[in-house]
């Protein structure tokens, strides 16, 4: 058998009509009917799709001259299927889940179609996430066509093609004997065909429980000088182990001790032999009691993508003699900025250490100071350069308190910070209403109305070419049902999408809703539903007006005779 060093898994497609783009990554990616994991993720671009319900993903591995196996795909088996909003999570990391209802195999077992209780409605620049285990990768190695498609066999769908590589994985791992002080280990090499996971554990071999420290994701390929810190730190000289673990599941999370083996196994050969593994014989040392104090004075955060964060700390040395040491900063698990320093017995000094940050760097981080054993830490910001403030922002309704049955009209504007190239305006309403309709949408400076979408609990409106000082303004009707059920609160929450990426909550307003509920099938206002009103209630279930479940609460409330005047259910 050959191994190849790098496998690659998925190739990341768009198709050319829509622009959706759609990823496929199996692990194992190894030929030769090996069962694995395929991790499914498809982003939805400018699409009729936007605002519907997510209704089901069907996917087709029969497009290739050799496809996959996914027969044994059941509800039971699928690790997850849901929604990463404005596609800004690691890996099939999901923001909201979907429940399957229904997982059905097709053409013979190379295609399976997954149904969901359509709970989730699709905003552009979401990516569907679908996690499907087992497949029986091809018996060949080789590249083949897979088809992807959301909402099959509906209007609206959207569909799009990738291809997926399967060649034989590879990993290794160099663990040299080392003494450490007890917190942390180094792996000097680690080679991951497929990304994954380093693990440092007590025993050779495959026990989830005897792992007692696991690096951060790492992308295929080699790395280098790989530091794992310790749950257990060490205490007296022993052997560790350090293994080469896949990310299964693509989630970018280390889950093999909490799933008990199931997720993020280690990577395998043919015979099913862990293959990536070295042992080191680990020294305990003591480590030198720490003559330097270190604390953080302030930060800048939140800084802007592409602007300098600064963090500034205080350096003490409460030793007895003069030292020279060196201070670093570490923002996200890599060293930023250093600089050095000479301090007397019982001298301090403080000092700015400072990271410029670029594009891509938007996120949440912790910063650590450290300097001659001790250090200090922070969390900082740093906001995406498209955008991330609103100069205003304004939701107003034409009535705070309602009928159920009535409908009221809300107006959201929005004026962005910095020009836009793309801003998406989405307004959502809770719980679901009779209906959201767009009455208007005006522009008050440069762009143009690229999309808009509507649905029972959302509105959006994405609008192209916006140029600096343009202010967006929508109004949309609220039409609630009479049937609205104990939900006597209508809340609506709005959110602000620049290019795909959500930037900005624009905030939360509350309406009052009066009435509804089982009384509005009391049509005589006698406090007893009787049967013209029973009869009602089945004309709105049979039009989607209100749920099975209401339905059936409204039988039993018609069967019993029970005064419903003040009585509200869900």
């Amino acid at each position: 058998m050959v191994l190849s060093s790098v496998a690659v898994g998925s190739t990341l497609a768009a198709d050319a009509a829509s622009g959706h783009d759609v990823q496929i990554d199996p692990t194992p990616t190894d030929p030769s009917e090996a069962e694995s994991t395929h991790a499914v993720r498809m982003t939805v671009a400018d699409s009729a799709v936007a605002g519907s319900d997510l209704k089901n993903v069907f996917v087709d591995y029969s497009l290739g001259a050799e496809p996959a196996d996914v027969s044994n795909v059941g509800a039971g088996t699928i690790e997850r299927v849901g929604i990463d909003r404005g596609n800004d999570d690691p890996g099939t990391q999901i923001d909201v889940s979907a429940t399957v209802t229904e997982v059905t195999g097709q053409k013979d077992g190379t295609a399976v179609k997954i149904e969901t209780n359509q709970n989730l409605t699709i905003q552009q620049g979401d990516q569907i996430v679908v996690v499907l285990s087992p497949v029986q990768n091809p018996q060949n190695a080789g590249t083949f066509e897979v088809g992807v498609t959301v909402n099959e066999g509906l209007d609206p769908s959207i569909s799009a093609t990738t291809s997926v590589t399967y060649e034989y994985n590879d990993a290794s791992v160099d663990f040299a004997d080392q003494s450490t002080t007890g917190e942390t280990v180094t792996i000097d090499r680690v080679n991951l065909s497929e990304g994954g996971f380093v693990a440092v554990s007590n025993e050779s071999g495959r026990n989830p429980s005897a792992v007692r420290g696991v690096s951060d994701y790492l992308g295929p390929g080699v790395h280098e000088d790989v530091t794992v810190t310790l749950d257990q730190p060490v205490e007296s000289d022993t052997t560790l182990y350090a293994t080469a673990h896949t990310d299964d599941n693509a989630n970018r999370l280390f889950d093999y001790s909490e799933s008990g083996g199931e997720w993020d196994a280690p990577y395998l050969d043919a015979d099913g032999n862990v293959m990536g593994q070295d042992d080191a014989q680990i020294t305990h040392t003591e480590g030198e009691p720490s003559t330097i104090a270190v604390s953080i004075d302030s930060t800048n955060s939140p800084v802007t993508a592409g602007d300098q964060l600064d963090v500034t700390a205080t350096v003490e040395n409460t030793g007895d003699s003069e030292t020279t040491e060196t201070v670093t900063l570490d923002v996200g698990g890599s060293q930023r900025d250093s600089t050095s320093v000479t301090l007397g017995a019982g001298e301090s000094t403080q000092v700015t250490l400072s990271w410029a940050t670029s594009s891509g760097d938007a996120g949440d981080y912790t910063a650590t100071v450290a300097a001659g054993g001790d250090s200090a830490s922070t969390t900082v910001t740093v906001q995406s350069s498209d955008g991330g403030n609103q100069t205003s922002d304004n939701r107003s309704v034409d009535s705070q308190s309602i009928d159920a049955g009535d409908s009221t009209t809300s107006t959201v504007e929005v004026s962005p910070d910095t020009g836009q190239d793309r801003v998406a305006v989405v307004e959502s309403v809770s719980p679901a209403v009779e209906s959201l309709s767009i009455q208007s949408v005006e522009i008050g400076g440069s762009g143009s109305v690229a999309t808009t979408a509507e649905g029972p609990d959302q509105v959006s409106v994405a609008v192209e070419g916006v140029g600096p000082d343009t202010t967006i303004t929508v109004s949309y009707e609220i039409v609630t049902s009479p049937a609205i059920g104990s939900a006597d609160q209508l809340e609506i929450s709005g959110e602000i999408y620049y290019g795909g990426t959500k930037k900005v909550d624009i905030g939360t307003t509350v309406i009052d809703v009066q009435g509804g509920g089982l009384s509005a099938y009391d049509i005589d206002d006698d406090g007893v539903i009787e049967t013209p009103g029973l009869r009602e209630a089945v004309s709105d279930w049979a039009a989607d007006d209100i749920s099975l479940d209401f339905l059936q609460e409204v039988v039993e409330a018609w069967a019993s005779e029970e005064n419903v005047a003040q009585l509200r259910t869900p």
